[in-house]
């Protein structure tokens, strides 16, 4: 997933808004998640799914991919709004 925590490091404040909204957002499930935060960072969705964490029989693992990006989120929003 380095290329959407990567992305996140580097997220305008407007922008890390929008991904803790679609981080929140329960009605859809990871991997729209990943694909509208995608979308709003400007990355390949693809190369953020191929990266994303995945179970033996390769579908993303939910909790493991919105664990490591409410991390993140929760660095860059610290740093963005100080």
């Amino acid at each position: 997933m380095r290329t959407l925590l990567d992305a996140i490091k580097l997220a305008e404040s407007e922008e890390i808004d929008g991904l803790w909204a679609i981080l929140k957002y329960k009605d859809i499930g990871i991997m729209r998640k990943l694909k509208s935060m995608s979308a709003l960072l400007d990355i390949d969705d693809n190369k953020v799914i191929d990266e994303a964490p995945k179970d033996e029989d390769n579908r993303i693992i939910d909790f493991k991919t919105r664990n490591q990006i409410h991390k993140i989120l929760l660095e860059t929003s610290k740093q963005a709004y100080e």
